[in-house]
């Protein structure tokens, strides 16, 4: 960290949190298609086989009570009226068409749920639901031709005839039905429970994604507030350092203290460069000593000379002193010597004038 510059920590804590929001935004996206796919098996595969068994179930027991319904007929209640086999034939006609109805709605869900892959605890189950199957279609057509027999019957004989036929095959039929809805139901409780274990399996799954996303996210918070801190702390103690050396060297005034380095970063080489025009200003000091001492012995040497020749001066003028009186002197006695060879010539005049005359 300490060689890193401040600019790559600052690019590596970009990218540790576009890191940490991209594993996150994936993490989602994954929990969120496991979810989606537990939640498209339910709706797709546990939830409409079991829709589809329990309409099975449903028409089996509506089948059930029309044929119920058909063996229960008692013909002493027709025998009062005017024309029984009349009423007979009414009954068993819209019966006939009822009984149709069911039948073909039964075998429409029926197939519905022959066509939907079936799991290892349900083929047990619904191979000899389709034995019995088979068997109750068999014996139910039967029973429906019996009743149509009955509601084309041409006198009460025929009517009184054919209803203890039906009354024999319904109970007939009944037998396979029964046992297919036996089947039926422990079909339902399978696929019931298949159904909730996808339910419990999705919202463990959801459950494990939300734990992912708060771990992941707990994890790269804390990886950035670690990164953070570690920058932070890395650029506040190069700067701590730096500002207590140049504090420092400001109150001691000493050139020669140094700020102490630690790393490549812009604060590092900040201080590098500092202790480097600390070490320019040092030797230029030093350089600006050196001259003045050597300025300094120049200027005694130069007073010594000053004061030689001041005394050179000195005597100079004591010397043209002398001169200057000894030539006052000499201008005295020479003008003494004029004035007395000025009367020696008047003398001399006048003696030869005298002699003259």
């Amino acid at each position: 960290m300490k060689n890193l510059s401040i600019k790559l920590k600052l690019a590596l804590l970009v990218a540790l949190a576009v890191t940490a929001l991209v594993s996150l935004g994936i993490a989602g996206t994954l929990g969120v298609r496991e979810v989606d796919r537990s939640l498209s098996r339910i709706s797709e595969q546990s939830l409409p086989a079991l829709n589809e068994l329990v309409t099975i179930r449903m028409w089996q027991l509506k089948a059930l009570l029309i044929s119920g319904e058909a063996a229960s007929w008692n013909p002493q209640q027709y025998e009062s009226l005017d024309d029984p086999s009349a009423e007979a034939r009414d009954f068993f006609a819209a019966l006939l068409s009822d009984k149709r109805k069911i039948d073909q709605q039964l075998d429409n869900a029926y197939q519905l749920y022959a066509q939907r892959s079936k799991s290892a605890a349900e083929l047990p189950l619904w191979e000899p639901l389709e034995a019995d199957w088979e068997t109750w279609q068999q014996a139910a057509e039967n029973n429906s031709n019996a009743i149509a027999g009955l509601a084309a019957a041409s006198d009460w004989a025929e009517v009184l005839q054919g209803s203890s036929m039906l009354k024999a095959l319904t109970e007939y039929a009944a037998i396979p039905l029964n046992r297919a809805d036996e089947k039926v139901s422990d079909l339902i409780d399978i696929a019931s429970a298949a159904a909730q274990q996808e339910q419990r399996e999705g919202q463990r799954v959801g459950k494990r994604a939300s734990a992912s996303i708060i771990g992941m996210f707990i994890a790269a918070l804390f990886a950035l507030c670690l990164l953070a801190w570690l920058i932070v702390r890395s650029i506040s103690q190069n700067l701590g350092r730096t500002r207590n050396s140049i504090v420092r060297i400001g109150q001691n005034n000493d050139l020669t203290t140094r700020v102490d380095i630690h790393g490549r970063d812009e604060i590092s080489q900040t201080a590098e460069a500092f202790n480097q025009l600390l070490g320019s200003v040092q030797v230029s000091l030093q350089q600006v000593l050196d001259n003045v001492g050597r300025l300094g012995q120049l200027s005694a040497t130069t007073l010594v000379s000053a004061r030689e020749l001041s005394a050179s001066a000195t005597g100079q003028s004591e010397a043209s002193v002398d001169m200057v009186q000894a030539i006052e002197e000499m201008a005295y006695s020479i003008q003494h010597i004029s004035s007395e060879a000025r009367g020696a010539r008047e003398q001399a005049e006048a003696a030869g004038a005298a002699a003259t005359d």
